[in-house]
């Protein structure tokens, strides 16, 4: 919490800009290493299809958000969901949303040009609870992980008993077809 820095910076801005961009960089660099290992977790000839539209791997990774990977492709792709375990998605969204604000800065009362203008999002960045956020990414980066390895490793298995020899880029759309019907 802010309030328990107080004994500690006690007025040192120095200490307080240190914590700050310390922060600022653990939420920038941990979401973005969520998101370059989803987006590098999609096969390249996925595509995400629902009644309206089929969507293809580049427009995922250009043009949706890192919940809606989360929520509807990774699924698809590693039959697993984070977005069904409350915690680990309110821990997630909360970080993200912080990301967001950070990378978009914007003054939250236009008429006031100072540092009290980002008061709220730098509160918002110090009461952030970083261990949690951090063992939230580690475990939902893992558990991706792990689902993709098991995937892989099935496939690997029925083309070896099968006698067949195939490129894992094979082996990958045939794990699609059956997860797509």
């Amino acid at each position: 919490s802010i309030r328990a820095l107080e004994p500690i910076v006690a007025k040192d801005y120095v200490k307080v800009n240190s914590l700050l961009s310390e922060e600022f960089q653990f939420c920038i660099s941990s979401v973005a290493a969520l998101e370059a290992f989803v987006n590098q977790t999609i096969p390249g000839d996925f595509e995400y299809k629902d009644k309206k539209r089929t969507v293809s791997k580049i427009e995922i990774e250009r043009e949706w958000s890192i919940e809606e990977k989360l929520k509807k492709v990774i699924p698809q792709v590693v039959k697993v969901s984070v977005a069904g375990d409350f915690k680990i998605w309110s821990t997630l969204t909360s970080l993200i949303g912080l990301r967001i604000d950070l990378i978009h800065l914007k003054t939250a009362y236009p008429v006031v040009s100072d540092f009290r203008s980002y008061q709220d999002l730098y509160r918002r960045l110090l009461d952030n609870n970083y261990e949690e956020s951090f063992k939230v990414v580690q475990d939902v980066i893992k558990t991706i992980a792990n689902a993709d390895s098991q995937i892989q490793a099935e496939e690997k298995k029925k083309v070896d008993s099968e006698g067949q020899h195939l490129s894992w880029s094979e082996i990958l759309r045939r794990g699609l077809r059956r997860l797509t019907g």
